[in-house]
């Protein structure tokens, strides 16, 4: 499993409001699950700012997440039902 460095520190925001033992304790657990952060990287960015030139409605951190998706190739699992029109590579849970 990937999660893009942008998804990354939206999901540490409420942690760091909570205090430096919630984000231990994020980290810690997060430290079991088999995950790698992946950096954004130039090809990413040039992708999310293409599909966010396609979609207007598109917010910068949810286009990172489908570009990295699109460029490893890889699924993005999301509860959001709009995200299948942006991109393929998404699967609605």
């Amino acid at each position: 499993m990937v999660i893009p460095a942008s998804a990354f520190a939206e999901v540490l925001v409420v942690p760091h409001r909570t205090g430096g033992h919630a984000v231990d304790e994020f980290e810690r657990n997060l430290a079991d699950v088999p995950v790698r952060v992946e950096p954004v990287t130039a090809d990413i960015a040039r992708r999310a700012a293409a599909l966010r030139a396609r979609h207007s409605a598109l917010r910068l951190g949810d286009a990172l997440v489908l570009a990295t998706a699109e460029l490893l190739g890889a699924t993005v699992l999301t509860a959001d039902r709009a995200w299948p029109k942006y991109s393929t590579r998404v699967r609605v849970l």
